[in-house]
């Protein structure tokens, strides 16, 4: 390495501090307006996530229990996801906001160093490539699909970046094809991947996400049968100091009351249909607790 190459190097790792900060400064008045606005409206999806995670924790069936008013959202991902949420709800309520938060601006660095790889790695470019990547973090914080995951608190952006990095990196240090597995378990909308992995013929990374989710599924109800059930056939309301209330099962609009969710932990679809509307109804505002139909 010569001299001058060194120096080059000093002053990136100097512009990546620098852009930390100006990124942190960039996106803070976005967080602040979130973290900071009714609780019963805050981080409402992380609220579910830490709702599995705590039933878990005491031994209640997981897809028996809802968030509480008036959201009433109920846990509707794998098991797996269920037993990673117990970190979270070991947290407080506010460490965990600002640790998801914080993860989810991290997996949005991942995301945007992969997506924009050729560019930040172009040679005329290479001198900028710090402010570059802090300019485009800032821009895709205030897109409406970052916005919303600050907003509600919510899982994709871990996801993307699970299965871009396991896509896309050029000598990866874990399986190829486990982090896509691993995103599946948790939730099943990455499992698209495996139909892309089928139809490009990339039959090795295949059946290492293939048995990455499977395996993660089999072995969180597997761990999880030890402490509790995954269901008991009654909907309860979580509340915030860990008692429960039982609630009648949610009514379709035909009018018969929706099937519980399967121990299985795939939810019927005329239930997370139904639940899914409330909580959207939910979020938007004036609309908490009104129910069309109920």
């Amino acid at each position: 390495m010569t001299s001058g190459e060194a120096r080059v190097i000093r002053r990136q790792w100097w512009a990546w501090a620098i852009v930390v900060l100006v990124v942190a400064a960039a996106v803070a008045p976005l967080v602040h307006t979130w973290l900071t606005n009714p609780d019963d409206q805050r981080l409402v999806d992380l609220d579910v996530y830490r709702t599995g995670g705590q039933m878990l924790l005491e031994g209640r069936p997981v897809y028996d229990y809802v968030t509480p008013a008036p959201q009433l959202l109920p846990f509707t991902y794998p098991p797996i996801a269920a037993m990673l949420a117990v970190l979270l709800a070991g947290m407080s309520w506010e460490t965990a906001q600002w640790v998801w938060t914080a993860g989810i601006f991290v997996a949005l660095a991942v995301t945007v160093g992969f997506s924009f790889r050729r560019l930040l790695e172009r040679q005329d470019l290479r001198k900028y490539a710090p402010w570059l990547f802090a300019l485009l973090m800032v821009v895709c914080t205030y897109l409406m699909p970052i916005r919303d995951q600050v907003r509600f608190g919510q899982v994709d952006i871990l996801l993307v970046a699970l299965c871009l990095a396991d896509c896309v990196a050029k000598r990866p240090w874990w399986p190829r094809g486990f982090l896509i597995g691993l995103a599946t378990a948790v939730k099943l909308t990455p499992g698209v991947f495996l139909i892309y992995l089928l139809v490009t013929r990339q039959w090795r990374t295949f059946f290492m996400a293939s048995f990455a989710a499977g395996g993660a599924h089999v072995a969180a109800v597997r761990g999880g049968s030890r402490r509790t059930r995954w269901t008991s056939g009654s909907r309860r309301c979580s509340t915030p100091n860990g008692s429960a209330r039982t609630r009648p099962p949610p009514t379709s609009r035909s009018g018969h009351a929706d099937p519980v969710v399967p121990a299985a932990g795939v939810a019927d679809l005329a239930d997370l249909a139904g639940d899914r509307g409330r909580g959207r109804l939910a979020r938007v505002p004036g609309g908490a607790g009104r129910v069309p139909g109920g």
